[in-house]
């Protein structure tokens, strides 16, 4: 590394930098996905597991309720996830941060923001009890996260009318996809670029959160203003996305 190299960026996990960090302690360093790294005086870290869950579990539930016509929504849960609680209790902090106690106007009167567990093994057979219990329950719209959104159940959830928020694309253009809530490490890497060309000292920040797949045009001008609000509310620390900060 010459002097004329100002910063020096990896990605993904076991790049084993921390050498060439110390030895070169003029020249910036990022790290971009690897959970294990730590920032130091020159070291930046863009990527943070838990942080990142808990932002895109809340803008879900702030995006599935905002979509909602009557507060209806709810999530699916990978049964026994390590970070099931976690994703439960962002998800339903961001549904109330829009719409406080969330009282339906409508019948049936149920607690909203709701959630259901499904397992891995039932994702492409065998969802069916579950799905049906959603509308049962009057759920108008539900965040399916990527891992349990195989083509079998986004295609039983459009044939009942659900709309789907997830935080993985879909397997094919759908009509009743509202759009994905994902991390972008790049668009995080933009945003602190000034700081790294500066000198300033490392960080360990999270992705950014940027929403995408909205082809279908469920999501006004206007509900998508309110939502690009809440991603810059989260990045600034201004929002909490769990119930005890």
């Amino acid at each position: 590394i010459t002097p004329a190299v100002k910063i020096v960026i990896g990605v993904g996990p076991g790049l084993q930098m921390d050498n060439l960090v110390a030895s070169y302690p003029e020249t910036a360093f990022v790290l971009v996905d690897d959970p294990d790294a730590i920032p130091s005086a020159n070291l930046t870290v863009i990527g943070d597991p838990v942080v990142e869950i808990q932002h895109q579990y809340f803008l879900g539930g702030y995006l599935s309720v905002l979509i909602s016509e009557d507060y209806k929504a709810a999530v699916l849960i990978p049964a026994n996830d390590e970070n099931g609680n976690m994703m439960i209790d962002s998800f339903l902090v961001g549904g109330e941060f829009f719409c406080g106690v969330c009282n339906p106007l409508h019948p049936p009167y149920n607690d909203f923001p709701y959630w259901q567990t499904l397992s891995l093994e039932n994702a492409s057979s065998g969802f069916e009890p579950v799905i049906d219990s959603l509308e049962i329950y009057g759920v108008e719209v539900v965040f399916i996260p990527e891992v349990l959104a195989s083509s079998e159940l986004l295609s039983y959830v459009g044939t009942i009318g659900l709309k789907v928020v997830s935080d993985g694309p879909p397997d094919m253009a759908r009509n009743n996809w509202v759009g994905s809530v994902i991390v972008d490490k790049g668009e995080a890497l933009v945003e602190l670029w000034p700081q790294l060309t500066s000198q300033s000292e490392g960080v360990k920040i999270p992705g950014s959160i940027i929403l995408t797949n909205t082809e279908a045009g469920l999501v006004s001008e206007g509900r998508l203003s309110l939502f690009e609000e809440m991603v810059v509310g989260l990045s600034a620390g201004l929002i909490s996305p769990v119930s005890n900060p």
